[in-house]
């Protein structure tokens, strides 16, 4: 696949899971966070992250070790490799808290930021995706807000333009959990693919719209390993 893991083992510190609990109208998350809540950027070496293209975090929320000292790490790892990007998703803040300092001083950083209607409106603080999205791009370069069966918008700090994709449509929705995730994963995957290529966004977010809408055509957020193949078929259509 390209890269290589290194567990990192805590003894006597248990794995986190976390159970999704999906109906039909909306979902909830029990999660046990265990060695997630002892990560920490120290675990991580810069000169070795500084190989990548790309980097991605996701579940942030869920890592409190990285809150505050990431910045420095992603300093260190652009020092390295300046060509590096970085992207996150926070996903849901179980705390409700929402809007602190120490994520804005990470967004600054930030190339892309993925968050859903919620999270985005939660961060902001704004009741609107589009007023959402100017607040969010005073602080990151990209941001791309998903909104379920609507699709995405995105907009680009740089601009003032709000570009617009919606989802194709489904015959069903078995299931929605993992599908922002599999909205992230085609969208970099395409990105990267394009060469970061900024006239390229809106192909970009049809692809990861087709991603997502697959998704959630099946149960669980990983029973089935989503193919280039069926993403191109389904965005033909």
């Amino acid at each position: 696949a390209g890269f290589s893991l290194h567990p990192i083992i805590f003894d006597e510190i248990k794995t986190g899971v976390c159970v999704v609990l999906s109906g039909s109208q909306d979902r909830g998350f029990v999660t046990y966070n265990g060695a997630m809540e002892h990560f920490r950027t120290e675990h991580l070496d810069p000169k070795e992250l500084a190989k990548a293209e790309h980097i991605h975090f996701g579940g942030f929320f869920n890592i409190p070790g990285l809150w505050k000292s990431l910045p420095e790490l992603l300093i260190s790892v652009r020092k390295e490799n300046p060509d590096i990007t970085f992207s996150l998703d926070t996903n849901y803040d179980a705390t409700s808290t929402w809007q602190y300092d120490w994520l804005l001083e990470i967004l600054k950083m930030i190339d892309i930021f993925l968050p859903n209607d919620t999270e985005a409106l939660s961060i902001s603080g704004t009741e609107s995706v589009e007023a959402a999205l100017n607040w969010l791009t005073n602080y990151c370069k990209l941001a791309i807000v998903t909104i379920g069966k609507d699709g995405a918008k995105a907009k680009f700090s740089s601009k003032k333009d709000i570009y617009i994709v919606g989802s194709p449509s489904v015959a069903e929705v078995v299931d929605a959990c993992g599908a922002g995730d599999a909205f992230n994963a085609a969208f970099l995957k395409a990105w990267l693919e394009n060469g970061k290529d900024s006239s390229k966004l809106v192909s970009c977010m049809e692809y990861a719209t087709c991603a997502g809408s697959l998704a959630i055509q099946s149960f669980g957020a990983a029973e089935k390993l989503l193919l280039d193949s069926d993403v191109n078929v389904l965005s033909s259509k």
